[in-house]
């Protein structure tokens, strides 16, 4: 196996059904497949935060680098919105929802022990 199906091996897909809109997906890339150095970068720059503005910066370059694909829509326009590593800010155009949700899958994947079961259907 080469580095490039190696990587591939290390994508998830998710989808937003819990939030009503299956059609809508992202593809995210684990943490455990970020070289040692940008792993470093990524856990100092976390520890590293004095404030709340700080952490919201650190979280959409944290989505940034680990999101690989999504067919996410401009909620106004209905285009495509680019990938974040390519436009950070088409996070700010997504609801806060669905940038809650991809927080919340990004923990997953970081401490798959920890993560919160998913709330059951009663």
């Amino acid at each position: 196996m080469g580095w490039k199906e190696y990587l591939a091996q290390r994508r998830k897909r998710y989808t937003f059904e819990e939030l009503e809109c299956p059609d809508f997906w992202i593809e995210m890339r684990g943490l455990e497949s970020f070289s040692h150095g940008e792993s470093i970068e990524i856990a100092a720059r976390m520890q590293d935060l004095s404030d709340d503005d700080e952490t919201l910066k650190a979280s959409h370059e944290l989505l940034a680098k680990v999101i690989t694909g999504w067919n996410l829509t401009d909620p106004e326009t209905d285009e495509v919105l680019p990938l974040p590593r390519e436009d950070i800010s088409s996070l700010l155009k997504l609801p806060n929802e669905f940038i809650i949700k991809m927080n919340e899958w990004v923990a997953e994947r970081m401490n798959p022990e920890e993560a919160v079961p998913p709330k059951s259907e009663s």
